[in-house]
Parts: structure tokens; C-alpha cells; sequence
């Protein structure tokens, strides 16, 4: 039998990576896989487009303020797997009131992103607490208006381990526009996997 701590750690997993990949996803970005799977040296994830390799190109085809949002998309996304669910009914995932799985790697992506907004945006944030605070109520806010998706995923999750995009679609078809950027960035899966330090990339823990 497993072990009972085992099993909420699985669930709490499970529930950081669906609000990543729910936030992704109803923001209108794609996301390619999800997995839960803890083996060796390869950890659960949640694969999207890495802004770093492809924000020139959107500059490019659509805009700094295209650009400027596609990155604030993507800090409201890694701040939904951490986003605190205590004002949700979350019973069935056994009384675990935050999902704080990963929540370091999350904040060193979040600082990435911070950097990438600065250098290629050229905006001085002013106020860099209001402008992460904003950016992290956007997340609870994705969060709390689609918990149903969240639990749905995080319970195929939980079934099947993994899901990459066709079962993610098959799953929720209404996110079929999600996957534009495929189109408009000319890639399909760019990413890099994140070893002992941190790299410029979708792939969060």
C-alpha cells in the first residue's frame, strides 16, 4: 500500500501543476505536457513556450505591448500553481490548504521573467511589489473562477500521470485557440530542461 504521506504529496503536486497549466491555458497560451511523474532525476512539470527564445519574434510579428503581455501571462501562470486555495473547498485533495509544491523554482522563474520584462520591454517598474501583487491577484482570480478545470486536471492527473497536448484538448476542447502561438512564434515544442540551474524556460516545477 502507499504511503499516505506519499499520496497527498502526489495530490498537491498534481493540483500546483493543473493551476500552471488552467492559467496557461485561459490566457490563451499553449500548454504541450504535464506530468506528475517523480523518477530519477527527471521531475513533474509543466511544459509551455519559452518566452525567452521566441519574445523577439513576437515583437516582431505583433508589437512590444504583444510582447509585454505575453510576458505578464506568463508570472501570472507560475504564481497560480503557488496561489493559495484556502478559500476553496478542496476536501476531496485531503485538507491540503496551499499547494506550495515548487513554489522556489517558481520564484526563480518569476525573477526571470522580471529581467526578460526590464530588458526587452525597457519599462522601469516603479512599484515592482504592486506589479507582482496585481499580477498574482490575476492568478487567484484564474484560479478561483476555474477551479472546476483545476480539480478536472488534477484528477486526470492523479489517473494518468501525464497528458500531453491532445489529451489536454481532448479533455478541454475549448482551449483549441491556445495552441495560436504554434503558428504565430513558426515553433512547436521549444524548451530546454531545467538541471541544476536555473535556465530561460517554460518547464516548472
Amino acid at each position: 500500500m502507499e504511503d499516505s504521506s506519499n499520496q497527498n504529496n502526489e495530490v498537491e503536486i498534481a493540483y500546483h501543476e493543473a493551476g500552471h497549466a488552467i492559467a496557461y491555458l485561459e490566457q490563451g497560451l499553449p500548454v504541450f505536457e504535464i506530468s506528475i511523474l517523480e523518477k530519477a532525476k527527471k521531475k513533474p512539470f509543466c511544459r509551455s513556450i519559452d518566452a525567452g527564445k521566441c519574445i523577439d519574434r513576437l515583437f516582431q510579428l505583433e508589437g512590444i505591448d504583444a510582447g509585454k503581455d505575453f510576458i505578464k501571462k506568463n508570472i501570472i501562470a507560475l504564481y497560480a500553481g503557488s496561489e493559495p486555495y484556502s478559500n476553496l473547498d478542496i476536501s476531496v485533495v485531503n485538507n491540503i490548504k496551499s499547494c506550495d509544491w515548487g513554489v522556489n523554482t517558481d520564484f526563480q522563474l518569476i525573477v526571470y521573467y522580471i529581467e526578460l520584462y526590464l530588458l526587452k520591454i525597457g519599462d522601469d517598474i516603479s512599484d515592482l511589489d504592486d506589479f507582482l501583487s496585481q499580477l498574482r491577484k490575476e492568478a487567484g482570480q484564474i484560479v478561483n473562477n476555474q477551479w472546476g478545470k483545476v480539480q478536472r486536471l488534477a484528477e486526470a492527473l492523479l489517473e494518468k500521470k501525464a497528458l500531453k497536448k491532445k489529451g489536454l484538448v481532448g479533455l478541454f476542447p475549448e482551449y483549441t485557440k491556445s495552441y495560436k502561438y504554434e503558428d504565430l512564434i513558426g515553433i512547436k515544442y521549444v524548451y530546454v530542461f531545467l538541471k541544476k540551474k536555473l535556465l530561460p524556460l517554460n518547464l516548472l516545477q
